[in-house]
């Protein structure tokens, strides 16, 4: 199911994007679900999981920008859209990897041009999250979809795979045979023991990474500056 929120203050332009939406979507029989706020600090204890989100800059509580700043915190995946009167936030939506910014008045056709591009990165990127990586594993061969990798682990010799639903698989290669595998697929070394999935990063915080299930893991001093050069190259591939 595609989840969009639309937020905006002013309820006329609520009811517009919503109604445009809902029949583009119906026309092309998308299962989908739209919540609407007027409220953004409403929208901030819900924004995790949201596809698509339509914000509006100039709100009286929080405004647009900081509720995008806290979106980029915990899904670095979802489409931001502002909807908004004023041009004068466009460089600082796009430092916050905004997907579009459309100024009010606007047409119904700008706006569903904007969700037909938008449904077209979504559906890339869910094709690429099916791509799998072969293991040698204890158990024998085994096939893993990436998404599903959080970091790999050496310890005492000995590589672990950690998986998003916290299952454990032994691994019988070397972290950096798997480097060098997965160098393609926003994989990095962390740490000299750690080699981490891009796509799992909730923040990165000066000593440690924190994943999107809130569990740290060490980043060495020689590897910070190069982690957070190519987290920052992930987060803009992932948006135009």
């Amino acid at each position: 199911m595609l989840k969009i929120a639309i937020c905006d203050d002013e309820k006329i332009f609520l009811m517009i994007i919503e109604s445009i939406i809902k029949e583009f979507l119906e026309d092309r029989k998308i299962d989908f679900k739209i919540d609407c706020y007027q409220k953004s600090i409403v929208l901030l204890e819900e924004i995790s999981w949201f596809d698509i989100i339509f914000l509006d800059i100039d709100m009286p509580e929080i405004d647009g920008l900081e509720i995008a700043r806290e979106i980029r915190k915990r899904n670095t995946k979802t489409k931001i859209i502002y909807v908004t009167s004023y041009t004068d936030y466009m460089r600082c939506a796009f430092e916050v990897h905004a997907f579009e910014y459309i100024t009010k008045p606007f047409e119904a056709r700008r706006l569903i041009d904007i969700m037909t591009e938008a449904l077209d990165y979504l559906k890339q990127e869910d094709t690429e999250q099916v791509k799998t990586v072969t293991l040698r594993t204890r158990q024998g061969i085994q096939s893993i979809l990436l998404q599903d990798i959080y970091y790999f682990e050496v310890k005492n010799h000995c590589v672990t795979t950690h998986l998003k639903d916290e299952k454990l698989i032994l691994v019988n290669m070397k972290l950096k045979e798997l480097a060098q595998l997965l160098e393609d697929d926003d994989f990095i070394y962390c740490h000299r023991s750690y080699l981490l999935n891009l796509c799992c990063v909730k923040r990165i915080e000066s000593k440690n990474v924190v994943l999107l299930n809130g569990q740290r893991i060490p980043i060495s001093q020689k590897k910070c500056a190069e982690l957070k050069k190519r987290y920052c190259q992930y987060l803009s591939n992932i948006t135009i």
